[in-house]
């Protein structure tokens, strides 16, 4: 996880969207090239959470209005989070309201996130296959190259 001056607000990447997706919600995804704002990425749930997760990201690109910014290739796929929140002041807030000024755009570049479970309405766990035990160990491979 890094942070980037919040002036690098637009985000484009090719990977599944164009909404949030995790391993094991990511059927209604399309493998494609996507757009959006970095306050977009954030989903508006009832309580603040993490969210905005992209899987299977070959690339993404983080902008300015200038066309400056910095560029995230998978080596050879990544998953991705763009917000302009660090998780612990997402959970933190209880309400929309109480999130505080947007001051950067917080980047995590991670191999794989556990999936989010919840198959019924009263907390269903995670399926054993889309966990990730911690006794194991973890690694994947990505580059950053400045744009402009």
């Amino acid at each position: 996880m890094f942070t980037m001056d919040p002036s690098f607000g637009h985000l484009t990447w090719y990977g599944m969207g164009p909404h949030e997706n995790y391993c094991d919600r990511v059927a209604g995804a399309r493998l494609g090239v996507y757009e959006g704002t970095v306050a977009e990425q954030l989903t508006p749930y009832l309580r603040p959470q993490e969210s905005g997760n992209k899987t299977g990201v070959r690339w993404a690109e983080l902008r300015n209005d200038e066309g400056k910014g910095l560029r995230i290739e998978g080596s050879p796929a990544v998953e991705l989070s763009v917000l302009p929140y660090t998780p612990e002041e997402l959970e933190l807030a209880d309400h929309a309201y109480k999130l505080p000024r947007q001051t950067r755009t917080v980047v995590r570049v991670n191999a794989r996130q556990m999936g989010v479970g919840g198959d019924d309405s009263w907390g269903a766990h995670v399926h054993p296959e889309f966990t990730l035990p911690a006794d194991r160990v973890y690694s994947h491979r990505f580059v950053l190259k400045p744009i402009g």
